[in-house]
């Protein structure tokens, strides 16, 4: 799959986010991945940065892991646009 530059940092960060709250509920790649229908080596790249997370999953997603679509998609430490 092709990616845009800069594309890549932004699948990591998001994959990075889906990792943390992943973790802090205690769920492994493999149960994430039943929850939200992909397998534990789909969960993996994701979370890796390797695969784009399908928009169209990020809903489902974030309901497995209880937050809201913005945790995933958003750096919670970004300065809000003016």
């Amino acid at each position: 799959m092709s990616q845009s530059p800069g594309g890549s940092s932004l699948n990591e960060a998001i994959g990075r986010r889906i990792a943390e709250c992943r973790r802090r509920l205690g769920l492994t790649q493999g149960e994430l991945g039943d929850l939200i229908g992909y397998s534990q080596q789909h969960v993996g790249a994701f979370e890796a940065g390797r695969r784009r997370v399908p928009i169209s999953s990020i809903a489902a997603i974030s309901r497995a892991l209880g937050v809201r679509p913005e945790a995933l998609l958003l750096d919670p430490h970004a300065t809000p646009a003016r």
